[in-house]
């Protein structure tokens, strides 16, 4: 031996990058293959149900009654148009000389609970302080408030015996649907949300946190939880309870993305439905793991407004409102 060290083979670079390369092609392929199976399920949970309906001005709030047989849509010309949600047919349109004039946003829209004594009522807020009960089958208009003040909400108790109305005066009105008259004004220095009671001028208790800047507050009819939509990229849904005021829950963003919440409801006993601004999506999420099991992307702009028909069993309703746009999904429960 001449005690030479035989040089050691060199590492077969080559081979190992082409070795990488085929696993990285496997694991893009599988991530493709998943990405498409998750936007197939996505799509039978929320599938849009018939073709957006175009209603030739900005939307700016939508309500269903509660038999789901109507959808009230609320534009930015002041103008209310109905429509039959089973084949998108436009039936109504409710405006008088006021709204004509005054071409303010109306605000929100609430139907009268079915069976109460009033009847076939509509109630609609506008940004000129106007609150108006309209008949709808007849589309006249019954009534006509005017507050001092933008009004950006209202609602109706159970029995549609009374509503409540709230905007910039940092105030909330209740009147008595048959008279009409004003029965109390709870007021609130600090604007947080708040629990009052109808014979108590002022709140029993208060939850801080919310930064609500649309139609972002409901509770369940079941359980009594809240659902809060804030406005902001952190905590923008969050789940408290009805009798204490605490959070229970923080539903998390998607990965990677992020949506100013304008617009929540409660759907089902399991799921959560949001959207807004920014990112211009509506998702649906699963309460339990807090993943987005559905959602409709792509939308023309911000969505302001959703509301869901929840009469149905076995399938409930979505409006979606994205610039002059309604759409309706289908959510299919799993």
């Amino acid at each position: 031996m001449t005690g030479q060290t035989e040089t050691e083979a060199e590492p077969d670079y080559r081979r190992k990058y082409q070795n990488l390369k085929r696993k990285l092609k496997f694991l893009v392929y599988e991530q493709e293959c998943f990405q498409e199976e998750l936007r197939k399920a996505q799509r039978r949970l929320l599938k849009i149900s018939r073709d957006k309906r175009d209603c030739k001005a900005p939307v700016v709030c939508c309500c269903f009654n509660l038999p789901g047989q109507l959808l009230a849509v609320g534009l930015m010309t002041g103008n209310t148009k109905l429509y039959k949600p089973c084949s998108g047919a436009f039936v109504y349109q409710l405006r008088d000389t006021e709204t004509l004039n005054t071409n303010l946003p109306v605000t929100s829209l609430n139907f009268c609970p079915p069976g109460a004594a009033s009847g076939d009522l509509l109630l609609v807020t506008y940004a000129s302080g106007k609150v108006k009960l309209w008949h709808v089958s007849t589309q006249k208009c019954l009534h006509t408030i005017v507050e001092n003040q933008e009004t950006l909400a209202a609602a109706f108790n159970a029995s549609g015996t009374r509503f409540a109305t709230a905007g910039t005066a940092a105030s909330i009105r209740l009147y008595d649907t048959a008279s009409r008259q004003c029965l109390q004004t709870f007021t609130s220095r600090s604007v947080p949300e708040g629990f009052w009671t109808e014979n108590h001028p002022h709140s029993l208790r208060r939850i801080f946190g919310p930064h609500l800047c649309g139609d972002s507050l409901q509770i369940h009819p079941v359980s009594d939880e809240i659902l809060t939509g804030s406005w902001r990229r952190e905590k923008s849904l969050e789940v408290w309870d009805y009798q204490s005021g605490e959070k229970i829950q923080d539903i998390p963003q998607e990965d990677g993305d992020y949506s100013l919440t304008y617009s929540c409801r409660w759907l089902g006993p399991d799921h959560v439905i949001a959207a807004g601004t920014r990112s211009n999506i509506c998702r649906l999420v699963h309460r339990e793991t807090m993943a987005t099991v559905g959602r409709l992307g792509n939308l023309p702009q911000g969505v302001y407004s959703i509301d869901v028909c929840t009469d149905q069993s076995d399938k409930s309703l979505v409006a979606v409102c994205s610039e002059s746009y309604v759409y309706l999904l289908e959510h299919q429960q799993a």
